[in-house]
């Protein structure tokens, strides 16, 4: 989510929204991150650590713990993005964590066919030879109904599929 969310930073949003559920912060030191990233804590947001507003630059960043709101939401240029984001890193070569890749990317495109609506709906998952022949096989059907699939590479690197 906050490799989405700093992708999207760059894409030219002046801030980023980022909903991620509670064990998110129990398993990611979420603060840590983004200090390390040069973000500031300009506000607070509930009880949750790692919760509240950042700010680095120009950019703000949100960090709230409410499901149900889009996992990560900004406008650029005008246009409402919803991102679904579902995986995480992959560190294992172990059939279950390869096999959950092909769930998450379904659940990502799920969600958005079911969730809120928004101008770009943009399902991300782990960049993994998996999820990118599955992402190469859905993109065309997605895309029809205005869903496009995002791989997210290890160094954080977003790389939208055609």
């Amino acid at each position: 989510m906050l490799a989405i969310a700093q992708w999207l930073f760059r894409c030219g949003a002046a801030r980023v929204d980022v909903h991620a559920d509670g064990m998110h912060a129990r398993y990611f030191d979420i603060c840590g991150w983004l200090e390390g990233e040069g973000f500031d804590k300009i506000g607070e947001g509930g009880r949750t650590p790692g919760a509240g507003v950042y700010s680095r630059g120009g950019a703000t960043l949100g960090i709230d713990f409410r499901s149900g709101l889009g996992d990560v939401v900004a406008e650029v240029e005008g246009v409402r993005v919803l991102v679904e984001a579902k995986g995480g890193c992959i560190n294992s070569r172990n059939p279950g964590q390869l096999s959950r890749l092909r769930k998450h990317v379904y659940e990502a495109v799920g969600s958005l066919l079911d969730g809120r609506e928004a101008d770009r709906l943009i399902a991300a998952v782990p960049l993994h030879a998996q999820t990118e022949r599955l992402a190469g096989r859905m993109a065309p059907r997605c895309r029809r109904v205005g869903i496009e699939i995002a791989l997210v590479a290890p160094d954080g690197e977003v790389h939208v599929h055609p």
